[in-house]
This record gives C-alpha cells, structure tokens and sequence, in this order.
C-alpha cells in the first residue's frame, strides 16, 4: 500500500447498513498490529464511527482508547469528538488528543495534543528508516479555513537523535497565516542554549491541492549559534571523525525559497578533526567565515599537524552542485600524511582555483621529511595475474 508494508487486514461487519457493527485487524509483524471496533452509523449523506475500541500494539507497548469517541463524515466536514489514546508509561502517561472539526468548504475548528510520544515508535508507524529518538510534547489549534487557515503551536523535544546528530533539547513556537509561518526555536545541548532560529518562512498550507507550496515571497530568518560543537555540525560529513571544537556566529537568511541569500559570520575555535584514509589529524583549529548575499564565503583559517597550515580566501557557493574555489594555502613542516604505510611532511604555497568539478591547483610544494614503510606496502599489497581473464 504505496511505501507502507502489511502483513495481514482482517474486516468483520454485521448487521443493517443503517447501523453496522464493525472490527478492524491490521499487522504489519508480530511486534506491530492495530485494531479498532465500533460501530458505524448512516443516515442521509452523514456517517458516524462511533468508536468502541482502538488499539495498537507496538513493539515496548500498547496504545488504548481511554474512552469512547466519536467520528462523523459529512459531505466534506469531518467532526472528531474528544479522541484520546494514551500508553501507560514509567510514572507518566503518553498520550494523543484530538477534538474538533475540518469543514473542505467553511471553517476549522480542530485542537490537538500530544504527550510524551516517543518518536522512534512512532517513525515505526510511519514506517521511516530510519527513524529518529526522542520524546515530543506538541500542541496544535487550527482555525480559519480550508484555504487560508491559521495554525499555532508549541513544541518541546526531549533527547532528539537523528542518525548521528544528538540535542538534549528542542523548545519552539510557530504560528502560520497568510502565508507565512512564524518560528521560533531554541536548541540547548547539556543545559547550555547552543542554537536559536527566529523570523518567518513563506509557506502555503492550504488543506487541498495549491500551484506551490512556497510562494514567492521574503524570507526573513535569523539563525545564531553559541558553543555548537562542531562534532554536531559536521555529523554528516562521515569522512570526519574525532571532531572537535565549537561554532560561534549569527546568519541571517533573505531572499526566496528558491533563491536564499545568506549573510553572516562564523567563527570555529579549538578545532580538531581526522582523516583517517590518509592519516590526517590537525588540531588548534581556527577558522572564520564571512558569508555574503552574493554566495561567496571569505575564509580566514589556520591549524596545525607537526608544522603549521594557513588557508584565506574565498569560495562561491552560488552553485551548491559546483562551488568556485580561490584559495591560497601555506604550509611550513605540515604533517600532511600519517599513515602506517607512509609518513610526510610539506612546506610551501599552493592555490586552488577554479569550480569543483574542474578543480585547478597550481604552486610549489617541498617535501621535508618523508618514510615510506616497505614492511606495510608488501602486507597490503594485491597479486594480480593479467594472465587470467577473470
């Protein structure tokens, strides 16, 4: 059933079609199933679930209806009558609630309230790989209408891991109008406040099909960062490991959806990374960056492994697939390679230049001191017979 995966759906009904008695199973595995039974009523264009039961065993625990409720369909107005399902926890309660109505064509009344989900279990559902943790408090109101309707809401996230990004804690505000949503966030890490977003963000939330959901219209969003440790930023990049330091600085995004234009600066203080594949480790990291609305990011940075590196110049990221590079980087007895096949250290000046996928270097480089370790080149080395076609 498009991107979700079932084992089994099981339907009961019996008797008038006035007032049918219902059950429903669905199983997605042994550890995953989902049950709900009641009773469905039909009068004119107007049908009722009056819900009896709604279950879901998952995998660590199982959701219950915690009393009867009350779904009503009526030629595009949908009415939902105090749902709540709820999962016993360890001292507190999680639980969803949802009351109100959605009316296609006329207003929106709807509130909802989530408690102490845990995202994992509910990536589950959603069937998201992979899935992130934490535990979430959200509470939404949606008013207006179908085509232009205003939404406010408070959000709190408790221990949010997704893949290999970790915040002890998210806390924020949005309220959506016209168009445009406005947003406020603020992301602590071991109680210290470390990341804030504010401003608005053009979106179209209209309930039904619209031409764009993002319209042409002004971004005006503020990000300030304070001690992010860089081993946070850089999660994605999975090349880097055993990074160290913190990120300060403030960006300011304008533009359009389409066509952000970033400002700002950055600085990166006690830096300290590693390349394993050439065995590149240097510390006392330094950087500052300075981004223009143009694209382009003045880089000032400086290190050292052995000897020290300097790097200044610029990088135009106005094509994020093909980014213009002019660089001038200086070394003096830079440990540049240390590996357990091969040692080196270089002194010099080098330029990069030109577009990522036509990179240009040009510059002298000298090689101070170098060892290459035969012992290693033979334990690793590869025979291949060019006599054997396979």
């Amino acid at each position: 059933w498009g991107r979700f995966d079932f084992q089994r759906l099981s339907l009961d009904a019996w008797g008038e079609l006035a007032s049918m008695q219902v059950a429903v199973d669905l199983e997605r595995d042994r550890g995953e199933s989902y049950h709900t039974a009641g009773r469905v009523e039909r009068e004119g264009t107007r049908i009722t679930y009056h819900v009896r039961e709604l279950d879901f065993a998952l995998e660590g625990g199982a959701w219950n209806l915690v009393r009867s409720s009350r779904i009503t369909w009526d030629e595009g107005v949908i009415q939902v009558d105090d749902l709540e399902v709820a999962r016993p926890g360890n001292g507190e309660a999680v639980r969803i609630v949802a009351d109100g109505s959605l009316d296609l064509d006329g207003p929106l009344q709807m509130r909802a309230r989530a408690e102490r989900v845990d995202l994992e279990r509910l990536g589950g559902i959603l069937q998201l790989d992979p899935s992130p943790r934490g535990a979430l408090d959200l509470e939404l109101e949606l008013t207006g209408t179908a085509a232009s309707p205003r939404i406010a809401g408070n959000l709190r996230l408790e221990g949010l891991e997704v893949v290999d990004t970790r915040f002890s804690l998210i806390e924020g505000t949005v309220d959506y109008a016209d168009e445009s949503a406005q947003l406020h966030l603020e992301v602590e890490q071991g109680g210290e406040r470390i990341v804030t977003a504010s401003g608005s963000w053009p979106v179209n939330l209209a309930l039904g099909e619209v031409e764009t959901r993002l319209p042409s219209r002004p971004v005006e969003l503020v990000l300030e960062v304070n001690e992010l440790p860089a081993a946070t930023a850089l999660a994605p990049l999975e090349v880097l490991e055993e990074v160290e330091g913190v990120l300060n600085g403030r960006i300011e995004f304008r533009g359009e959806p389409t066509d952000l234009r970033p400002s700002g600066e950055l600085r990166l203080a006690g830096g300290r990374f590693a390349l394993p594949e050439i065995g590149l480790r240097p510390g006392e990291v330094e950087a500052h960056l300075v981004l223009s609305p143009d694209g382009s990011v003045a880089v000032e940075a400086r290190g050292r492994s052995v000897g020290p590196v300097e790097i200044e110049g610029t990088v135009d990221l106005s094509n994020l697939l093909d980014p213009a590079f002019d660089l001038r980087v200086q070394a003096q007895g830079f440990q540049a390679v240390n590996r357990r096949d091969l040692e080196g250290r270089v002194s010099g000046t080098i330029f990069l230049r030109g577009r990522y996928m036509e990179p240009r270097v040009t510059g002298s480089i000298r090689v101070d001191q170098a060892n290459l370790f035969l012992e290693e080149f033979a334990r690793t080395a590869t025979v291949v017979d060019l006599s054997d076609p396979a």
